[in-house]
């Protein structure tokens, strides 16, 4: 009895779907699996095509890929045309079978590298390998070429070899290959040259947040050997190669010498960029892209202020030599943008992201995937800001363009789309939200398959939605989704793994596993410590994992690490930024959990002035810190105050979130409470009533929301001498 398999060749299912490169590789390594689990048992396929790689989805969609059971091709309908049967042996096809195969000789696993090879080259190019064989890039189509030329020309035609001695030595080195390659790492079927290495180094860190100053080192190193290209003469030529192979050097240790002291090794390498940087005066564009470089790594390594000088000196040799309309203007404004942004400047950041739209709009004709981002920065930068109406404009506009595009930017598009359900999300649009993930998380499954970076972000993203809706348990299941894709992709210690592993703690926590989440805090925070230094990564880490500590009323314990993620943040952004803000905020909750009422009064003052100069007044993060405050004056008695910070708490929220928000909703709980206490028991009834309805409208009955508003509502019915209707919601 054998296993019916309702699926395509794996050809066709892709063909069919028009999926893209990334996508077919998915399902490839798929079958490279199946294939190498049978060879770990000495079994040899022997007759590895198409038609015997199959492709079925399960019942959410999911394409899994079966090979067809050893023995079982011969019941297929054959094609008369390419079959040849021999007496005693296994049927074979010409076209997928390894020249040895077919000169009668011994078959060995190398036999069905070659096969899977043929397949790969049809998946990529679209056709089989010709005789002379050329690259497949050479036989594929317009974007296809770009994309397949390089890497996976070179991994075909490594597994094509005559020879079978000089193929990959197993599947599982070609699977291995193509998994360095979807992940940005050098291949093996390479020569490792220094230049190859620096770009391989550079481009897998495109997706992710890079962690050490090697990533934008060589990103310089690269663009400096692009701009020695187009150098004028040979003293200039000659400059530039001296840098270009000083970056390699620099990049070659780090690559091969990696060591604890990563960072300060880092640091170290990036000083010594900055004075070579400063021996190019005489050619200013491969001095701005140095030090665009050189400010960018600063940028990843938290260090704003060394970055800032640097930008800034990019910027200005941009202007002064390229003219206001030029592209790498736009794209020092653009990265200039990003540091304002980063350090709370988020007026500086709109100035110069609008002065970067003017140009490529300019351009927009020959440019628009470059209109589309610039405009969905500016939608990140509004949103941080609470300008919520303007990012959705904008964000419209850029969704507008990729449309226009079509398929040729269709990864930005989805990308936008899924930023564009993050802006929902923070509006408590949870349906919306969830509507445009789930369009998004399509398309980038279509696009790239069942794993890549991007869709670990949204499945990341995902999870926080599921918890603020309540569902804790789901929530946590996405983010371990999230982190382990992102753990194969990316290496166990990469910072996109060590944030998954903040959102689980994070569930953890809100699911009462205190222990779980603070183990899990402990293990990011050590491994942050390691690889990044003092950075904002730490910070939030150290926050997180102090808010978990002060729910178990461990304030001695909590209070040093909220303090030592406070001054993490006002190093790397001043005193004036919300981050500094939300820490101060923290130290101000458990200094009045502490009974410190006068020191967590002065905390949360700061706070507020500070978001609302950052933000603006009409900001929810205003709200949170004025209700914030009014509980503080709750617990010390001053009922007046309280009831006057919690109303424009409430008002805010109210105009800025909107009446069904369940942060509206939190506000309306702590407001009827007081109001209880000053038996203003009709209004207070009125509020916990609205209250409850938000919730159960975005949590659902259960929720520990519910049960509080439950509890004080009770306690009104008490209070009010109302016993029967307080038995009712006990």
């Amino acid at each position: 009895v054998m296993e019916f398999v309702d699926g395509v060749p794996i050809t066709d299912y892709c063909d069919g779907r028009a999926l893209g490169v990334e996508a077919r590789l998915a399902l490839f390594e798929q079958g490279c699996e199946a294939v190498q689990h049978a060879h770990r048992r000495l079994v040899v396929h022997r007759d590895l095509k198409p038609s015997n790689i199959l492709v079925a989805e399960d019942e959410r969609g999911a394409p899994h890929v079966k090979l067809l059971d050893f023995g079982i091709a011969k019941l297929l309908e054959a094609e008369p045309d390419e079959i040849v049967t021999r007496p005693g042996i296994r049927p074979l096809t010409p076209a997928y079978a390894a020249p040895e195969q077919r000169r009668g000789e011994a078959v060995t696993t190398a036999s069905d590298v070659y096969a899977l090879g043929v397949v790969l080259y049809e998946l990529l190019a679209g056709q089989r390998p010709p005789d002379p064989l050329k690259p497949p890039s050479a036989r594929a189509a317009g974007d296809t070429a770009r994309r397949i030329r390089g890497d996976l020309d070179v991994i075909c035609l490594k597994a094509l070899r005559e020879e079978p001695e000089v193929r990959y030595g197993s599947v599982e080195a070609l699977l291995e290959d193509l998994r360095r390659h979807r992940a940005g790492l050098p291949v093996q079927a390479r020569p490792a040259s220094a230049g190859y290495r620096v770009r391989k180094f550079v481009g897998r860190h495109r997706m992710g947040v890079a962690t050490t100053t090697a990533f934008v080192v060589l990103l310089a190193a690269s663009v400096v050997a692009l701009a020695m290209q187009q150098q004028q003469t040979a003293r200039e030529r000659d400059q530039a190669a001296e840098v270009t192979r000083f970056l390699g050097d620099l990049f070659y240790f780090i690559f091969n010498y990696t060591a604890p002291t990563e960072t300060f090794t880092a640091r170290t390498l990036l000083a010594r960029g900055e004075a070579r940087a400063d021996d190019l005066a005489g050619q200013p564009a491969v001095q701005a892209h140095m030090l665009r470089g050189l400010g960018s790594a600063w940028l990843s390594l938290g260090r704003y202020d060394r970055a800032e000088p640097l930008l800034d000196r990019a910027l200005a040799l941009r202007r002064a030599h390229l003219g206001r309309q030029s592209l790498d203007l736009a794209e020092a404004l653009s990265e200039r943008a990003l540091l304002a942004y980063l350090t709370g400047d988020y007026d500086q950041a709109i100035t110069l992201d609008r002065e970067a739209l003017a140009i490529v709009q300019r351009r927009s004709g020959t440019e628009p995937e470059r209109v589309a981002e610039v405009l969905a920065d500016l939608a990140v930068v509004y949103a941080e800001q609470g300008g919520y109406a303007t990012a959705d404009s904008l964000y419209r506009e850029a969704l507008a363009l990729h449309r226009r595009m079509q398929a040729d930017r269709q990864d930005d598009a989805l990308v936008v789309l899924r930023n564009y359900a993050a802006l929902r999300y923070r509006e408590g649009r949870y349906e919306a939200a969830d509507s445009l993930y789930a369009q998004a998380l399509a398309g980038l499954r279509a696009l790239h398959g069942p794993e890549h970076p991007d869709i670990a972000h949204l499945l990341y993203n995902l999870s926080t939605l599921h918890s603020a809706q309540g569902d804790h348990e789901d929530a946590l299941h996405l983010s371990r989704q999230a982190t382990a894709m992102w753990r194969h992709l990316l290496g166990d210690r990469h910072p996109d793994v060590l944030a998954g592993m903040t959102n689980q703690a994070a569930f953890l926590s809100r699911l009462g596993r205190t222990e779980e989440a603070e183990a899990l805090y402990r293990e990011v925070a050590a491994a942050q410590r390691e690889r990044l230094g003092a950075h904002p990564e730490l910070a939030l880490t150290l926050n997180n994992l102090a808010t978990v500590l002060a729910r178990q009323a461990r304030f001695d314990e909590a209070e040093p690490l909220y303090r030592e993620a406070l001054a993490i943040r006002r190093e790397a952004f001043g005193e004036r930024h919300p981050r500094v803000a939300s820490s101060l905020s923290s130290l101000g909750s458990v200094l009045r959990d502490q009974g410190d009422y006068d020191e967590a009064e002065r905390y949360y003052t700061q706070a507020f002035d500070i978001r609302r100069e950052t933000l603006g007044a009409d900001h929810p993060s205003v709200a949170f810190t004025l209700h914030g405050l009014g509980r503080l004056k709750h617990l010390t008695g001053d009922l007046a105050a309280a009831d006057t910070l919690y109303r424009a708490a409430l008002t805010l929220r109210r105009r800025a979130l909107g009446e069904r928000h369940a942060s509206t909703a939190d506000n309306e709980v702590d407001l009827a409470a007081l109001l209880t206490d000053r038996r203003a028991f009709e209004e207070a009834e009125l509020l916990y009533r609205d209250a409850l309805s938000i919730y159960e409208e975005s949590f659902g009955d259960e929720h520990p929301r519910m049960q509080k508003a439950r509890e004080g509502l009770a306690a009104l019915y008490e209070a009010w001498d109302r016993p029967s209707e307080a038995a009712r919601y006990r």
